[in-house]
């Protein structure tokens, strides 16, 4: 469902625009799905969506911070790897990735 919907609004460019993209359309996925925006250089990511479940994995909602903020305590440069992929080759990938992260804003009803 997704990488037909990528491949539909990206329309033989690089990637969709952000008003190309309906939300509306994608509701069964937005819990699992990250959406970035690229900052740089130096290369960098700012988080304009994270979905539920995916901050429910982090333990925080890191949206609207940058990638460099997030205290990854493990796993940085893999993830930076991972992140520089997707740009590199313009397409968006699946992957489940490992790393703690330091002190984040918890979820509303976690304890600290």
């Amino acid at each position: 469902m997704l990488y037909a919907h990528w491949e539909d609004t990206r329309a033989g460019r690089r990637a969709p625009g952000r008003r190309d993209i309906d939300p509306g359309t994608l509701k069964p996925a937005l819990p699992y799905l990250a959406i970035a925006e690229l900052l740089g250089p130096p290369f960098d990511l700012r988080y304009r969506l994270v979905g539920t479940a995916v901050a429910e994995a982090a333990g925080a909602d890191y949206m609207g911070k940058r990638f460099r903020e997030i205290a990854v305590t493990t796993g940085f440069e893999a993830w930076l790897g991972h992140y520089e992929r997707v740009i590199a080759e313009a397409r968006p990938f699946y992957a489940r990735y490992r790393g703690d992260f330091g002190p984040l804003v918890p979820l509303a009803g976690r304890r600290p």
